[in-house]
């Protein structure tokens, strides 16, 4: 029997022996052949040479296919607790069917787990596979599949297997007692311990108020870990939830946590002197605190005397070292300048320091007695300066305990000059002056010096002229005298220059008050009032004589005219103090030959020249000859007149 295999090109060759009419061909190699469809064709002819014949077709495919696991699987080859009952495992192939089934194997070398994934587009994803049975350490994943023509391909790849769950423990007590006070609030430690943890990991520490949190790092090494420096002054008082946690390398979680007490509110203590040998000691803290106050009366830096104290619900403390039983120690007898060094400390560990310090006051004025001897003031007795305040006092006022005349309320010694004025404090009182001011009328003058000038030391304008004492004294005139000043005014009831008259009689008049004879003619302005005279007139008096140069009434001052010899005017003596005048000049015949009126010896004169009229022309020299003249003027209202004869030479 010969069996032929025909890819229609090449083909392969094989023979078989029928044994009851029955044969079979074995180990025919037929890889050489192209894949596809392959012609089988078998032959054979009996003893006789009958020839028999048969052909089918197979396909041939002897392609092999691949297969490929994707990795990192779980993101990190690794498999912790939270992963291991829900791995997923995915891949891809190359020359697999749609719909070909993969079957993935998970083996720790002992136990296996399966599941399958189907093929799609040469993708394929198995889930769900429950591997937290296997043990832990390395698992092979294993991934198999066939082709429809039963070509197999596989792959695998090794994962970590790590679900055990490491712990984490915080110790404790932290900072020796779960209490963070405010010496330790800025530089807490935690520290604690690990299993199944590597070294590397990182511990994370977070501190909670419920509303604020503080977060620091620590580093595990050898299953222990501490963190440091962690600085929560921030957050508020009370309990602070404290929280650790950690993974190992696998991603398995641990955490642990704690309650701790934040109390970093320090207690406070006043700081004073007194005066008082058992002082009431007082401060201040949290509301309804314990706190324990030490005392160090001696000052060698050790504690003399201890006491328990709770404060009231304002968070006030206060200890009445005459009266509080302490719970350590006696509080001694102090004396002057002793100090207690006090400190004041709460269950947290918070703690505060004040002084307060001793002062004897032997005089009991306020100020003890090293206080008197810095400021000069006796310290055995209470009001050294004697002003009825005491020293004490005074200090408080700001005023000098040494000085009685400057205190606040009190009491100068009638013997002190308290404004340096050079009376003493009686002495102003008897005259009404300001004992605290130098110059009660404030005048420029001393209240001393208005007593020495007899001026009045409560008037700055002692003679009432309008001019200060002390701008007189300055200007050399008498403040006592109203008549005597710079530019001041006297008084109308005076009579500055004695003429009989007061200063308001001569300014009605018009008269001057500082000139006893305003006109000058020997007659005072008193007496011409009296006379019914003039005393603005110099030319009305009774018994008076005109002053020099006095303009009383006209006068010729010659009958005599010479044009020749430069006498060439008419001139009548002060005929311009009467301006309302008329001179005319009358010739021997009676003829008048010049007539002016407002005649004034100039332009408007007689110089032997006619005027004009009837008979004589203007502008005419008139003859040498006898001429007569007629003056009329006014004087003081009256009308007068004089006449005379001129005689005129050429």
């Amino acid at each position: 029997m010969t069996v032929t295999f025909s890819d229609g090109t090449n083909t392969v060759t094989t023979t078989a022996t029928v044994a009851g009419n029955t044969w079979t061909a074995t180990d025919a190699d037929i890889s050489g052949l192209d894949n596809g469809t392959v012609t089988v064709t078998a032959d054979v002819t009996d003893v006789a040479g009958n020839p028999a014949t048969d052909n089918d077709p197979v396909t041939l495919d002897n392609t092999l296919p691949t297969i490929d696991i994707t990795t990192p699987i779980e993101g990190d080859n690794i498999v912790n607790a939270s992963e291991d009952g829900d791995v997923t495992i995915s891949g891809t192939t190359t020359d697999v069917e749609d719909g070909q089934i993969v079957t993935v194997t998970f083996s720790d070398g002992t136990n296996t787990v399966t599941t399958t994934a189907t093929v799609s587009g040469n993708t394929w994803t198995a889930t769900d596979a429950d591997i937290s049975g296997l043990d832990n350490g390395i698992i092979t994943v294993t991934a198999d599949v066939t082709d429809v023509a039963g070509n197999p391909a596989t792959d695998n790849d090794p994962v970590t297997l790590d679900n055990t769950l490491p712990t984490i423990d915080i110790d404790l007590p932290i900072e020796g007692d779960n209490i963070v006070n405010a010496s330790e609030d800025n530089d807490v430690t935690i520290s604690g311990t690990t299993t199944d943890v590597e070294d590397g990991q990182i511990v994370t520490v977070t501190f909670s108020d419920g509303t604020n949190t503080v977060t620091t790092t620590a580093t595990v090494a050898g299953n222990t870990w501490t963190a440091t420096d962690a600085d929560i002054s921030g957050l508020d008082n009370g309990t602070i939830t404290v929280t650790a946690d950690v993974t190992d390398v696998a991603g398995n979680p641990a955490t642990d946590n704690d309650p701790i007490t934040l109390d970093n509110n320090t207690p406070e203590v006043d700081s004073f002197s007194t005066i008082d040998i058992t002082p009431i000691l007082t401060g201040l803290g949290d509301a309804n605190e314990q706190l324990t106050i030490e005392l160090d009366t001696d000052g060698d830096g050790t504690i003399d005397v201890t006491y328990i104290v709770t404060t009231d619900s304002s968070g006030n403390w206060s200890i009445d070292t005459g009266n509080a039983t302490p719970v350590s120690g006696t509080f001694p007898t102090l004396g002057d300048e002793d100090i207690i060094d006090i400190t004041a400390t709460d269950n947290a560990g918070n703690s505060n320091t004040g002084i307060v310090t001793i002062s004897v006051d032997t005089d009991g004025d306020g100020l003890n007695n090293n206080e008197e001897i810095t400021l000069g003031t006796d310290p055995n007795n209470p009001d050294s300066d004697g002003d009825g305040i005491n020293d004490g006092q005074e200090v408080l006022d700001g005023t000098n305990p040494l000085d009685d005349c400057d205190s606040v309320s009190g009491t100068p010694l009638e013997s002190s000059d308290c404004d340096a004025d050079g009376l003493t404090n009686a002495e102003e009182a008897n005259l009404g002056t300001d004992p605290f001011n130098a110059d009660t009328d404030n005048d420029g003058l001393l209240d001393s010096e208005e007593v020495g000038l007899d001026t009045d030391p409560l008037n700055p304008d002692t003679d009432g002229d309008g001019i200060n004492d002390g701008q007189e004294v300055l200007d050399n005139t008498n403040p006592l005298e109203d008549c005597d000043s710079v530019d001041g005014t006297p008084l109308g009831v005076s009579d500055c220059d004695a003429d009989g008259l007061t200063n308001a009689e001569e300014a009605n008049l018009g008269t001057d008050p500082e000139n006893p004879d305003t006109d000058g003619d020997g007659i005072s302005d008193g007496q011409e009032v009296i006379d019914e005279t003039d005393p603005l007139d110099g030319c009305n008096s009774s018994g008076g004589t005109p002053p020099a140069g006095s303009a009383c009434d006209i006068e010729i001052e010659s009958d005599l005219m010479n044009p020749t010899l430069g006498q060439n005017t008419f001139r009548i003596i002060n005929i311009e103090q009467f301006p309302n005048n008329t001179v005319e000049i009358f010739n021997r015949w009676g003829v008048k030959v010049f007539s002016a009126k407002g005649y004034d010896n100039d332009s408007n004169s007689f110089q032997g020249i006619s005027n004009g009229r009837v008979t004589i022309q203007a502008n005419e020299e008139l003859p040498a000859g006898v001429y007569y003249y007629i003056i009329n003027y006014e004087n003081d209202g009256s009308a007068r007149s004089r006449t005379g004869y001129l005689y005129l030479n050429r």
